[in-house]
C-alpha cells in the first residue's frame, strides 16, 4: 500500500503498519494533528518495512511511525537498520504497537526509537509525542 498525500513544504511522516485499518487510523490522527499544530503534514503509508526502506533510497522523511510486529521485516529490524545507517539515523522513529510492557519500551529505546505509542491510539498521546518533534524539526 503506497498512499500519498502531498502538500508543498510539508512535514513528511511515514506510517508503517501491516494492518490497513491501523494505517487509516493513523492517517486520521495525522490530519487532526495537522490542524492542531498548524503545519502541513504529508503522510505516506507502507504495509511493510521493505517498502519503507526502498522508498528511503530516493526520498526523505522527517518522521517514521513504525509498527514493531510485521511480517518479513519487523519494526525492530527496520529501526535498527535506520539507526545504523548514517543516511537515515537522523530520522526520528516512534514505535506504534500493542506491545506495552516496560521491557518492550526499554527495548524500543535501545533500538533507537525516540518514542513509543501503544495501541489503541489516544490522540492526546500522539499530540504530546509528535508536537515537540515537529517543532524541533521545523524550527517552530
Amino acid at each position: 500500500m503506497d498512499n500519498t498525500k502531498t502538500t508543498h513544504s510539508a512535514f513528511k511522516i511515514a506510517l508503517v503498519d501491516d494492518n490497513s485499518i491501523n494505517l487509516e487510523l493513523l492517517e486520521t490522527h495525522m490530519r487532526m494533528l495537522e490542524n492542531q499544530v498548524g503545519i502541513a503534514i504529508d503522510t505516506i503509508s507502507f504495509e511493510n518495512g521493505n517498502d519503507l526502506m526502498h522508498y528511503l533510497e530516493e526520498h526523505t522523511l522527517d518522521l517514521i511511525l513504525l509498527d514493531r510486529m510485521m511480517p518479513e521485516l519487523s519494526g525492530d529490524e527496520v529501526c535498527e537498520m535506520l539507526k545504523n545507517d548514517a543516511d537515515y539515523q537522523h530520522i526520528p522513529v516512534i514505535f506504534v504497537t500493542s506491545l506495552y510492557s516496560d521491557e518492550h519500551k526499554s527495548e524500543g529505546k535501545r533500538l533507537g526509537a525516540e518514542g513509543y505509542l501503544t495501541k489503541p491510539y489516544i490522540h492526546t498521546d500522539i499530540v504530546n509525542m509528535l508536537t515537540p518533534i515537529i517543532e524541533r524539526t521545523t524550527g517552530r
